[in-house]
């Protein structure tokens, strides 16, 4: 028993620890918020006849929607049951009874565990029966809010009808209640949910907006909002945008501190890169949900295993909605583990899984589910070759998806299964026009992405279609109708290859480079201009070995992380700026185009490396043929595979064989077509970018090079954009690293050999090397000059090619890094780029758009052509190479035609004079040593054959 006073005291002292904790939850200071509540509680039962019960179970109701926002479920239960127990047997108040159920009810439906949650709200609907009907609006909103939760949960189920009525009932009530905002929010959000389900786009963006307009009145938080906006962006095919607002409600859901709103935004992030065909960034942002839910001590919930399903363990997440009675997650975790399996081979298996799936989609009215299961299952009967029931299948879901609205995403997938069946039963014209449509729906979703990397990475695992359509058009091997005119097929053949072909690169150079920080916002920016200075402090610590007692893979470990960082911030100021909307895709210009370029004495040859069959077309002008080759995809990776070996330890009776064997692969079968010719254009496919086509040996043991120039571009449409400049070889920038270390890179005496004779060459020649040689002077200085001549060490990154990069010096503003990513920032105006280091032409082999790395960047900067290297090179015979290179350069010979002839001279020893102007070579005395003893480069395309030209040659 307590005194009188001491009780008030403690009774107001409590009351204001409750406001405390009021002030902190609306602060979304959480963690203080459950320390003042718990608080309270633990003095209510001190306070004797002053205890308040009813405020008690307030708090309880509060405390449980705390621990929520942080994913503590278990808490919040326990929570919530206290505050019923009060309610139920002490307060005998029903209405306060049946809120507590209400949350309950929704707390289960967090954990995953729907059947319960469906009681809880089954009682407290039962609980408040006939109050609707109520004058006391306390009431009415009682049974609304009711009704609204059934609605979240049917929506969860699956259950679409049943969660649109519910939602009804609610609203009918909410109406009548004047003053009431946040039910009619979530009202029309789940309804917009729910009609997105089943594919009404419109209504679900009405209702999407009818709920985002009181939201944003009452100055509530819109993360949800924008979810449902992307989902809708997605199905339409939108999938930029539907990244753009995923990111958007990501930021939101940070803004509330509630935790498994995080984890969930995150998730979605992921599932928008995905999409977008861009598995690393996918993975990065699942990661970050599973980690935030670790660090969290988040209760497992329905959250676990969408993160498990995510990151590949579909059969536990399988299990723990099998357990839970969530049949719709089981239909998901159905239809992965479906796929999963056909990808792997395992087609009954598949089958099964994808059947199952299929039924659980058709229960729910799940249309999107239901259709990825048709498709799987179509595939199954392809693999089968039960075409004719493939195509039955598939003709319905693309009868289904047109009633719901034409998901682009899947109707690409439907007619290209379409067309694959309609191969199977020899049906060339009609596999043919099936893959026109799906071709015509990819190019589609591609033209509205505006950023570079998600149009290359959304590509990537679609030129499988070309593939398919370019086989089946030259199977035919007669006209094609193709948009009213009959078109031959290799020609045909050569416009797909071509539209498949380093399509983000030639938009790229097609589209005016966009200002990236234009309109943006300026806390987007400080976090950008923040990691960009961080990666250079890291980079010249590295440079100069200044690691603060750290190791040096642990800085270079946090360089990487923090480069990823930054990239992400890239990416979301891209897609900030409105200039990207301005982004436009280019057609590839027609062939005639292509062939008018050509001059009499230049051809091109253009493979495709499909799966099954590597076609070759020559193009000149006025010529145009192709071939079929003997040889396939897998044979050619394995042949170029085991050449660039035997070059790697200098093998050489294998090295001559196999280039004998790629020879009579690739270039015989059209050698009666570019005979005639003195310069060919190559422009490889896949794997034919590692190969030294310049090596290749023909049955009399000469090599390519004997009598032809060569040179190399990523399609014929960038050789048409491309210009041909008849500037003077007059200013010349030479750098080189010479005799300097930086960091665990060794020093490369032979370049500083390589530049000093280059300088006989050029009366405007600046030599830079050494310490001289800094990242800062080539950023500032090398747009003044139209020949760049780079001899450092390249350094190639496969995890982040954009940081792949040329070794510099140091200096205070630049880390001696100048990355793909930066010299693509840069603005050149040069003839010609030589990059005279190792393995510089070599990038990440992306199918959506070839090779990504230096050559592509110094090409997009301005160049018109760049010299880079297919190998670690040697430094005596490259500085050989390289001073014959620009003696043939200065005499006004075209680069391709340059490198041609220093090549030969290699092949032929001879360094001591020039060509036929017989103009005296002038050697470094260590150089003019070893010339006498060259021999060895004779013998191996190791020493003279690394240097390819990429860009234009003439």
């Amino acid at each position: 028993m307590c005194l009188l006073e001491s009780c008030v005291t403690t009774s107001v002292s409590s009351t204001q620890t409750i406001a405390m904790g009021d002030a902190m939850n609306n602060q979304n200071r959480y963690s203080e918020a459950i320390q003042y509540y718990e608080s309270y509680l633990r003095d209510s039962p001190s306070l004797g006849l002053y205890r308040n019960y009813e405020l008690e179970s307030d708090v309880y109701r509060k405390l449980a929607h705390v621990n929520s926002t942080q994913g503590r479920y278990s808490n919040a239960i326990d929570q919530l049951q206290k505050a019923y127990e009060i309610d139920s047997e002490i307060n005998k108040n029903n209405l306060r009874a049946a809120e507590d159920l209400r949350q309950l009810g929704l707390t289960y439906s967090y954990t995953g565990d729907y059947q319960s949650a469906t009681n809880y709200l089954r009682q407290s609907l039962a609980a408040t029966s006939g109050m609707e009907a109520s004058a006391k609006s306390e009431q009415k909103l009682a049974v609304a809010d009711t009704y609204l939760s059934l609605a979240s949960v049917e929506l969860a189920l699956g259950n679409i009808q049943l969660a649109l009525t519910n939602t009804e009932l609610a609203l009918a009530i909410y109406g009548k209640l004047p003053n009431e905002y946040v039910g009619k929010v979530e009202a029309f959000l789940i309804t917009a949910q729910a009609l997105t389900v089943v594919f009404e786009l419109e209504k679900a963006e009405a209702a999407v907006e009818e709920s985002r307009a009181i939201a944003e009145a009452h100055q509530m938080n819109t993360a949800r909002h924008l979810q449902a906006e992307s989902e809708i962006s997605r199905l339409k095919g939108d999938l930029e945008g539907s990244l753009r607002k995923r990111l958007g409600a990501l930021e939101e859901a940070e803004k509330s501190n509630i935790t498994p709103q995080i984890a969930w935004a995150q998730l979605r992030v992921g599932d928008a890169y995905n999409d977008l065909s861009d598995g690393k960034s996918a993975s990065t942002f699942y990661r970050r949900a599973q980690l935030l839910q670790q660090r969290s001590g988040t209760d497992t919930s329905s959250l676990q295993p969408s993160i498990q399903l995510r990151l590949g363990d579909i059969e536990q997440a399988r299990n723990v909605w099998g357990k839970s009675g969530f049949s719709l997650g089981v239909g998901i975790a159905n239809l992965k583990l479906g796929q999963q399996l056909f990808a792997s081979g395992q087609t009954d298996s598949a089958f099964f899984y994808f059947s199952e799936s299929g039924a659980v989609f058709a229960d729910a009215s799940n249309t999107e589910g239901l259709i990825m299961s048709n498709l799987g299952l179509s595939q199954c009967h392809i693999q089968k070759r039960e075409y004719q029931m493939a195509l039955s299948l598939l003709n319905e879901t693309i009868r289904l998806n047109g009633q719901a609205g034409h998901q682009p995403d899947a109707q690409w997938q439907l007619w290209f299964q379409k067309g694959l069946a309609f191969d199977g039963l020899n049906k060339t014209d009609s596999a043919i026009h099936a893959y026109f449509l799906s071709i015509d729906i990819i190019e589609g979703i591609r033209g509205s992405i505006t950023i570079e990397e998600f149009r290359s990475s959304f590509f990537e695992d679609k030129t499988i279609v070309y593939d398919q359509l370019i086989q089946s058009i030259l199977r035919k091997g007669v006209e094609v109708n193709y948009r009213g005119r009959k078109v031959p097929a290799g020609e045909l053949a050569f416009i797909f290859n071509e539209r498949a072909r380093s399509r983000t690169f030639l938009d790229m150079l097609g589209n005016k480079k966009v200002p990236p920080r234009k309109s943006v916002d300026n806390a987007l920016l400080e976090r950008e201009q923040s990691l960009r200075l961080k990666i250079q402090l890291l980079g010249q610590q590295i440079q100069r070995n200044e690691l603060s007692g750290k190791d040096e893979s642990a800085i270079q470990a946090e360089l990487e992380n923090t480069q990823k960082e930054y990239e992400e911030v890239v990416q979301r100021v891209k897609l900030a700026n409105p200039a990207y909307a301005g982004m436009v895709s280019l057609d590839p210009p027609q062939l005639p185009d292509v062939q008018s370029k050509l001059n009499k004495e230049t051809v091109l040859i253009e493979y495709w490396v499909g799966k099954e069959q590597v076609v070759a077309w020559v193009i000149g002008n006025g010529l145009f043929r192709y071939k079929l080759l003997e040889t396939n995809q897998a044979q050619l990776k394995n042949d170029i595979k085991a050449l660039r070996n035997s070059i790697k330890f200098n093998l050489q009776s294998e090295i001559d064989n196999r280039l004998a064997s790629l020879h009579s692969q690739l270039i015989a079968p059209l050698y009666e077509w570019i005979q005639p010719y003195d310069n060919i254009g190559i422009i490889p496919h896949s794997s034919l970018h590692f190969l030294p086509f310049q090596a290749l040996v023909d049955e009399t043991g000469a090599y390519l090079i004997a009598d032809k120039n060569l040179f190399f571009n990523p399609s014929a449409a960038i050789y048409y954009l491309s210009s041909n400049s008849k500037g003077e070889n007059g200013k010349m920038l030479s750098v080189a690293l010479g005799n300097h270390i930086i960091g665990a890179h060794k020093a490369l005496p032979g370049t500083q050999f390589e530049i000093n004779q280059i300088s006989q060459f050029y009366q405007q020649y600046t030599p830079r090397y050494g310490e001289g040689n800094s990242e800062d002077y080539f950023k500032e200085n090398a747009h003044q000059y139209n020949l760049i001549h780079v001899a450092t060490h390249g350094v190639l990154s496969d995890k982040q090619p954009l940081y792949s990069y040329l070794l510099m010096s140091a200096s205070e503003q630049e880390d001696g890094r100048l990355t793909v990513n930066e010299i693509m920032d840069m603005k050149l105006s040069s003839k010609l780029v030589t990059l005279s280091a190792c393995e510089t032409a070599l990038g990440d082999l992306n199918n959506g758009d070839e090779l990504v790395g230096l050559s592509r960047a110094f090409l997009y900067a301005g160049t018109e052509a760049v010299i880079v290297s297919l190998w670690t090179v040697d430094d005596l015979s490259t500085s050989l190479l390289m001073t014959k290179f620009h003696q043939f350069l200065s005499e006004d010979y075209s680069p391709a035609q340059a490198l041609g002839m220093a090549q030969r001279a290699m092949l032929k020893q001879e360094f001591q004079l020039s060509d036929s102007r017989g103009v005296k070579l002038k050697w470094e005395n260590r150089l003019e040593e070893e010339v006498g003893v060259a021999n060895r480069f004779r013998s191996s395309p190791y020493y003279w054959a690394p240097f390819v030209l990429i860009g234009n040659g003439n």
